[in-house]
């Protein structure tokens, strides 16, 4: 990225964003950079987009680090990558447990394929 672009680009959005943009929270501004000067600052278009990727606290990498510990145990350590990421991810965005059907859900998996199950 050419720091003289950015510098330039920065200059001249930020009088704007001083008189008509003022009292945006630092996400609306990136928001704004984003989505009504991305063809005039270009620059500053990448990096806004890089910005709000960025994740500003750790509390969703130790709520994963977490959900992970509490998934792999001692008998369960030779669970595959993908089953571990598939676990990992419905522990951490998946409904509580509470308001989970689990009927619905035997129901489903009932129905992807004949199974021979014996109720005896």
């Amino acid at each position: 990225m050419d720091e003289a672009a950015v510098t330039s680009e920065f200059n001249f959005l930020k009088s704007s964003m001083e008189t008509t943009y003022k009292g945006l929270s630092y996400r609306e501004m990136l928001e704004t950079v984003i989505t009504k000067f991305a063809d005039i600052t270009p620059s500053l278009h990448r990096l806004a987009s890089i910005a709000l990727t960025l994740p500003l606290s750790t509390a969703d990498c130790e709520r994963g680090f977490s959900a992970i510990g509490r998934i792999k145990t001692k008998l369960r350590n030779r669970l595959s990558e993908k089953i571990l990421q598939c676990l990992t991810f419905i522990s951490v965005e998946g409904p509580d447990l509470n308001h989970f059907d689990f009927s619905a859900a035997a129901d489903i998996w009932a129905s992807k394929k004949t199974r021979r199950i014996n109720l005896d």
